[in-house]
């Protein structure tokens, strides 16, 4: 199924995923906050795009931690169902893809790799994106990004502007997608393959970014979320907004501050959380990133 070059197979029944067993759709949308119709059309993806950005934080707690799950449908479901909790691109757009199809959406898995446009190692597989068919339209459907849009963007070459930021989607001369983030991102963007794939496909580079030592995920504590006019990034200890009006870092200075962090800017329950043992965590990289910015005395 490759919905960008055949609309009419792209819903072809035949060719929808068979999934992992029902979804509870009710407790689904339950946490999302979203109440309204549940067609598969362009207007219901576009609120839950945005239900899902505003409910659900992009984070990685539970890698900090040391306990994470391998990679499944089921496992993934469990996870954005829970209260509070959210995780990253493969277990936010794991199963983001789980509900639409449930909904009637056709959806596909794709493969990208976050980084420059120009790389010329692009790291395939560091990120999970969606393609969805809806309104005669192939959509890019993203809510594992941090940072990203807030609502999905059409799959064909162009600048898409949502609020004051600008997003670029390009077709590239060996076929590949680059989808430019805004100038205020954390990423420049990725390249982006459409051939559909399975989430299992994902889970080689699920347990790579997870647990080896060389992995971001591992080395740091993120929790994001994008808002309408700036994004909103807890990195290490460090809690910053940026955007057109600027750049604003707090250093969270006790345990108390990061547990509140959590829980009114990024709605993340801390009860269940070892919070003193990612606070330690989380100041021990602040630390030495502090360090390393330091300038290098001249004795």
């Amino acid at each position: 199924m490759d919905l960008t070059t055949d609309p009419a197979r792209a819903h072809a029944p035949d060719h929808r995923p068979s999934g992992p067993g029902p979804v509870d759709v009710t407790a689904y949308l339950a946490r999302l906050g979203r109440t309204g119709p549940r067609t598969p059309d362009a207007s219901t993806l576009r609120a839950l795009h945005r239900a899902q950005l505003a409910s659900v934080p992009y984070e990685n707690l539970d890698i900090q931690l040391g306990r994470t799950e391998p990679l499944s449908s089921a496992g993934v479901l469990a996870k954005i169902t829970a209260p509070g909790r959210g995780g990253y691109c493969y277990e936010l757009n794991g199963a983001f893809a789980l509900l639409l199809e449930a909904l009637g959406f056709q959806v596909a898995r794709v493969i990208a790799a976050v980084g420059r446009k120009d790389d010329p190692a692009p790291v395939w597989g560091n990120h999970l994106a969606l393609l969805v068919r809806a309104g005669g339209t192939t959509w890019i459907a993203d809510t594992g990004l941090g940072d990203g849009f807030t609502d999905p963007l059409p799959l064909r070459p162009g600048r898409h502007t949502q609020g004051p930021f600008t997003y670029e989607v390009e077709r590239l001369a060996d076929g590949e997608w680059w989808v430019g983030h805004h100038e205020w991102g954390a990423v420049p963007g990725y390249r982006m393959r459409t051939e559909p794939l399975p989430l299992s496909a994902f889970a080689p580079h699920h347990l790579r970014q997870s647990t080896s030592p060389e992995s971001s995920f591992v080395q740091t504590l993120i929790v994001q979320r994008p808002l309408p006019d700036r994004t909103l990034t807890l990195r290490g200890t460090a809690l910053t907004t940026d955007g057109p009006g600027g750049k604003h870092r707090l250093l969270l200075p006790d345990q108390a501050a990061f547990e509140t962090a959590l829980s009114t800017r990024f709605g993340i329950p801390t009860a269940s959380l070892d919070t003193a043992r990612l606070y330690t965590r989380a100041r021990t990289q602040t630390e030495a990133w502090l360090a390393r910015r330091a300038p290098a005395s001249s004795g």
